[in-house]
């Protein structure tokens, strides 16, 4: 009986976990500044090429 419990509580908790993920598809923001990284990027790439010339 109570391992029959345990699985149907543990069931329902995936499906509700489920429920959220596909709910929340496409709410997706980062907390970080988009143009935190392009410059990094953009230095490093420069590196890259004046070191195959």
């Amino acid at each position: 009986m109570f391992k029959k419990f345990v699985g149907v509580l543990f069931t329902f908790a995936v499906l509700a976990l489920l429920v959220f993920v596909l709910l929340g598809i496409g709410s997706y923001s980062s907390l970080l500044p988009e143009d935190l990284f392009s410059a990094g990027q953009a230095a490093s790439i420069e590196q890259v090429e004046s070191v195959v010339e």
